[in-house]
């Protein structure tokens, strides 16, 4: 394979590489945080439409429902969520363009050993 070639292979996927990071480092931990907020929502409606509560059970339906909302929202916060798991997001970022980076010079390899007629000398 010419060098420029994979050069120019290597540096398109460290472009895809730093915009794919973009997903797991902010994208994902917003969609979980909202999906916590989404959940404290339905919650709290619950609450206030389970029809003739007494106020005490009222309260303690609406305290639960925001205990719960800061167990599911904090752990999702971006430093919580990067130093409990830092080596799940290092892997999510890079094993991706890794293997895409190894399927797409294979496929290469394997394109230009057939154009050239199944010969040795050219991968």
């Amino acid at each position: 394979m010419p060098t420029h070639t994979r050069r120019g292979i290597k540096r398109v996927l460290v472009m895809l590489t730093v915009i794919w990071s973009i997903y797991p480092l902010f994208m994902y931990p917003g969609e979980q945080r909202n999906r916590a907020i989404d959940l404290y929502n339905i919650s709290r409606e619950l609450c206030y439409n389970s029809g003739s509560t007494p106020p005490n059970d009222l309260q303690s339906c609406v305290r639960n429902a925001e205990s719960t909302f800061e167990q599911t929202y904090k752990p999702w916060m971006l430093f919580p969520y990067l130093q409990e798991n830092w080596f799940v997001v290092v892997a999510a970022i890079l094993l991706p363009p890794v293997f895409a980076y190894w399927l797409i010079l294979g496929t290469y390899a394997v394109m230009m050993w057939i154009c050239h007629g199944f010969r040795r000398d050219v991968v």
